[in-house]
């Protein structure tokens, strides 16, 4: 799967996909928050003992809300599109994995 946008290039959709990490990680924080408050408010501490469904539900908040700001940009995932090396890059987030990003 790739983000694509026709009208960007390389360097700005890197830079809205770091945006909108960002903006991921913020708000899957916000709903942690809002989960644990609920769960000690409602007396059921067990919901944030099982720390693999709390990950599930952070990685799915972060998703979300991932996909949502790319979308939200104008961007659309295409799925199977041909890249040239020109536009192939790491991973906008830094890391080692390759992330495909696809623009002018």
């Amino acid at each position: 799967m790739y983000w694509f946008s026709a009208e960007r290039t390389l360097e700005q959709i890197v830079a809205d996909c770091r945006e909108c990490h960002r903006q991921a990680l913020a708000r899957a924080q916000e709903e942690h928050v809002l989960r644990y408050r609920d769960s000690v408010e409602r007396d059921r501490p067990w919901q944030m003992d099982n720390e693999l469904l709390e990950q599930a539900n952070r990685e799915l908040d972060e998703a979300n809300t991932f996909n949502g700001c790319m979308t939200g940009k104008g961007y659309r995932q295409v799925r199977g599109f041909p890249l040239g090396v020109k536009v192939r890059t790491k991973d906008c987030f830094g890391g080692d994995s390759l992330q495909h990003l696809a623009g002018q």
